[in-house]
């Protein structure tokens, strides 16, 4: 039996956490804190670089743990970890922390080399805010040169998602995507600017919860050799499919959850995306794993190899 819980979201470019970290508060405090005399001259002061690459970035930027509570960190690290490898089969790699004020923006980029998805985390005071502007932009991921929307005006939320810096939320996105920041405009106090702390996320190997061996289950998941044949489609394709693999007690698959389906063309005449997928997930359907005390989940990230 296979399923996908919800196959928009298993196909969605982006997806959003509100409330995300318990510590919040107290990381934004830290930050707080940081900044509470500005007339302090101290080392702990001199940590910030100001990242300017023209026509592309304009930020401030540094290593959270000079600013916030290393302890803190570490733990929403932790957690951030977690989540991300239980939903999407991927690690983050360590976060920046970074501070937008007057001016500060990233044009519009993508990050297809970088990771796979990118995080942002927000210690921002959205609803409290005093500037303009701090939105991360997406491009929607739609076809516009071939639908009637080429017949209609439209400005850029017709287009681009603007997605606000909310306080305590987890953005997560496909890094191929076009996006940026929005300029920053109104504030040269630091505790008023947009304070996000943000990475990418990388393959993260397989997760497993349960009793299930490791080494056994991805000699098994290694299924007429998954990644070789979705070597096939280097060059044509290009993307990551995420499956949850439920595992009987007595090694019969019992389901295959779709979690992410990020496979794309790379070209318009090559094989539908779905199909492929369809035929990893039929595959992996028909495993049979060795018994076990209790049941297991196994949840497996699936890449096209790169040119």
């Amino acid at each position: 039996m296979h399923s996908v819980a919800d196959q928009s979201e298993a196909r969605a470019p982006h997806r959003i956490f509100a409330d995300f970290f318990e510590e919040a508060q107290e990381l934004r405090a830290d930050f707080d804190k940081h900044f509470s005399d500005p007339y302090s001259h101290d080392r702990n002061t001199q940590i910030w670089d100001y990242w300017h690459v023209p026509d592309i970035y304009a930020y401030l930027r540094t290593n959270p743990e000079k600013v916030l509570n290393p302890l803190r960190v570490d733990r929403f690290f932790t957690k951030l970890s977690t989540f991300s490898a239980h939903s999407l089969g991927l690690l983050p790699t360590r976060p920046v922390l970074s501070l937008y004020i007057n001016g500060c923006q990233q044009a519009l980029h993508n990050d297809a080399t970088n990771g796979r998805w990118a995080y942002v985390f927000s210690l921002t005071r959205w609803h409290e805010r005093r500037f303009t502007g701090g939105e991360t932009i997406i491009f929607r991921e739609k076809n516009y040169w071939e639908t009637v929307d080429i017949t209609k005006a439209g400005g850029e939320r017709c287009f681009l998602e603007l997605i606000p810096a909310c306080f305590n939320q987890l953005l997560l996105f496909d890094d191929r995507l076009v996006h940026g920041v929005k300029q920053v405009q109104g504030t040269m106090v630091p505790q008023e600017g947009r304070i996000v702390m943000h990475g990418h996320l990388e393959e993260a190997g397989m997760v497993i919860q349960g009793p299930l061996d490791e080494n056994h289950a991805k000699e098994i998941l290694s299924f007429a050799g998954a990644e070789m044949w979705l070597t096939q489609y280097r060059g044509t394709h290009d993307g990551l499919v995420t499956l949850q693999i439920n595992v009987h007690e007595n090694g019969q698959v019992d389901r295959v959850t779709i979690l992410v389906q990020r496979i794309l063309k790379l070209r318009p005449d090559v094989q539908d995306p779905a199909c492929i997928v369809n035929d990893l997930v039929d595959s992996a359907s028909n495993l049979h794993f060795s018994e076990a005390s209790t049941p297991s989940v196994i949840i497996a990230p699936f890449t096209v190899p790169r040119m």
